[in-house]
């Protein structure tokens, strides 16, 4: 019988690596993704978050691992449940610009001209608030409060943590640096024309999750 899958849920750049980081060194979990290669043969990083890659044969195996912890960045598809993370979304979609290399126009990005749609599409789609079956996080919560978001996930998992902690931000970014950037790295501001293309597309959803 097909062991019981949990989905890790985000719009892309909200912190669904964090929440995989945070399973893998507080839980001893592993956990997966939708995408091939989705960590692009980065060893370091891939061992911080416990990543299982696709076999040849396109099948995911997590062995003795009673669930199946699932990243995806798509719009629900099924019922099953899910760990949802939602970050401030002008946060996302600066964090989004640089990670793509910054090929694509930050207010295009802010437009939600991005392979993923617009933050406020994917929110609305997860609707992670109310969605039955789904432990909702704030990004921002789980950074800052980070035993507070690990007993939310031990209760929501019925698993408990064997680690309270997690190695510092700028230790990850040395070994990584594209998927876990460092808080000294420049970065773009969000001004102008691309905060006025966020705000008409995405305001109603920041502002009903409480983001000013």
């Amino acid at each position: 019988m097909s062991k019981p899958v949990v989905w890790l849920a985000s719009y892309p750049r909200s912190g669904n690596t964090f929440l995989r980081s945070v399973l893998k060194q507080c839980f001893d979990m592993n956990s997966a993704s939708i995408y091939r290669d989705d960590l692009m043969g980065r060893p370091s990083i891939e061992n911080v978050a416990g990543h299982i890659e696709h076999g040849a044969d396109g099948v995911l195996n997590f062995d003795s691992q009673p669930l199946q912890l699932i990243k995806t960045h798509e719009p629900p598809f099924d019922g099953r449940p899910a760990i949802y993370v939602l970050r401030d979304g002008r946060e996302a979609v600066v964090s989004l610009y640089h990670f793509m290399h910054e090929r694509r126009p930050l207010d295009a990005i802010a437009g939600g001209v991005s392979p993923f749609g617009s933050w406020a599409d994917h929110v609305t789609a997860w609707r992670p608030e109310a969605r039955p079956n789904t432990l909702f996080l704030r990004y921002e919560d789980l950074v800052c409060d980070l035993g507070t978001g690990i007993d939310q996930i031990a209760a929501y998992l019925k698993v408990e943590p064997l680690r309270r902690s997690m190695p510092p931000r700028e230790d990850l970014a040395k070994l990584d640096g594209h998927w876990i950037r460092s808080e000294d790295a420049p970065r773009a501001t969000l001004d102008g024309e691309a905060l006025a293309r966020f705000w008409e597309v995405n305001g109603e959803v920041v502002r009903a999750y409480g983001y000013h």
